[in-house]
């Protein structure tokens, strides 16, 4: 079974780019108890590059009554937990490397002398029903220094923990695209000015037939919008009420009931309500001290991120809104129709994507040059 047929379904979820990312880690579990197995087997089955387990406990009958991963011919050998536990591990998948190491975490941190450089070689680590205490402290003082996430998480009958230690943590869309819950980028509640004036060159009432039945929704919904805040000087669309009424506008305008486009635009009207919600715009991300000069914290992982955040930060300052994607999702439309209201979204993103530049600029200059590399990446 090659990898596409394998691992099909979840690449469907997070795409090549999330599959790789997960192909290209390295886990390392501290204790193969049962939390930590079963931890350990929702990750080898989707197909993480490697793991290594960390264990100086040997099988025993308990073992048995509570861990899936622990025959009674190795309780009977007293095989080492960690080493039997690894070969059912790579059982469920061959794609996936399995390590492991035969000691007690608190020996391998004693005949180590630079622990951070020893748990740098993870991706993740997860501590699996460790104590708390001086050998914890250490693993978690380690890890942290070299800025790997560390994992801890105790179960006890019903009852579970789970904590995160980590200076940062990013969390990105790795596929491409445009689907139904990104609509609101087109900021159809706001429209800028070059999609407005886009908009009022279709005179609906002069086009034929053909023509009417391809006009894109997303102008059908900026004329609709427009109309109705000038019938009733309004500054924006807030109420559910209005946003009905521009439904009713769409309603009067189609000729037939054989216009997709005019389907596409009634049910998706209530993107020209404007959301009073300001939590995007006020969110910890674009908190100044953090996005002020693009480079975040010191302990920042993903500087590039940062850069991003200063120049839509700098943005929203001045244009009040979030930029517009520069995608159009598939709609109902003649090509010329539809290249042209792709044309005036790609152009509104040339405001945004210039502030990028100038602080991908900076980093060229600054100690960081690896990052202003990736503002190419971010602007893609």
């Amino acid at each position: 079974m090659d990898r596409a047929e394998r691992y099909d379904r979840q690449i469907r979820v997070w795409g090549d780019a999330g599959q790789e990312r997960l192909e290209d880690a390295h886990v390392c579990v501290i204790n193969s108890s049962a939390l930590g197995t079963e931890t350990l087997k929702s990750l080898v089955l989707p197909g993480i590059g490697a793991f290594t387990l960390i264990d100086g406990k040997n099988c025993t009958v308990r073992d048995l009554g509570r861990n899936f991963f622990v025959t009674e011919d190795q309780v009977k050998k007293n095989v080492n937990r960690a080493e039997a536990c690894s070969m059912l591990l790579r059982d469920l998948n061959h794609a996936v490397e399995g390590n492991y190491v035969s000691e007690d975490i608190s020996d391998v941190l004693n005949r180590t002398e630079d622990l951070g450089h020893f748990f740098s070689t993870y991706s993740l680590v997860i501590a699996a029903d460790l104590s708390y205490g001086p050998v914890l402290q250490k693993v978690a003082s380690a890890c942290y220094s070299v800025k790997v996430p560390l994992v801890i998480c105790r179960i006890n009958g019903l009852f579970g923990l789970v904590r995160i230690i980590v200076p940062e943590h990013l969390i990105e869309n790795s596929r491409d695209g445009v689907d139904s819950k990104q609509l609101s980028n087109l900021c159809l509640s706001d429209p800028f000015p070059e999609l407005v004036e886009y908009a009022a060159k279709f005179d609906l009432d002069a086009l034929d037939d053909f023509s009417h039945k391809h006009v894109p929704f997303v102008v059908l919904l900026v004329k609709a919008s427009t109309e109705l805040k000038n019938r009733n000087s309004l500054a924006r669309i807030v109420e559910r009420r209005d946003v009905e009424s521009v439904r009713e506008l769409l309603e009067n305008w189609r000729r037939s009931n054989e216009e997709e486009n005019f389907d596409e635009a009634i049910r998706k009207a209530y993107l020209v309500k404007f959301s009073t919600e300001t939590n995007v715009l006020s969110s910890e991300a674009f908190d100044a001290r953090r996005g002020e000069d693009g480079r975040g914290t010191r302990t920042s992982l993903n500087s590039f991120f940062w850069l991003f955040v200063a120049s839509v930060r700098m943005f929203i300052e001045e244009e009040g809104r979030l930029p517009v994607s520069g995608k159009l999702p598939d709609m109902t439309s003649d090509t010329e129709s539809y290249n042209s209201a792709q044309d005036q979204d790609r152009n509104a993103v040339g405001y945004p994507s210039t502030i990028f530049h100038e602080f991908g600029a900076i980093f060229e200059r600054s100690e960081d040059s690896s990052v202003g590399g990736r503002t190419q990446v971010l602007l893609s």
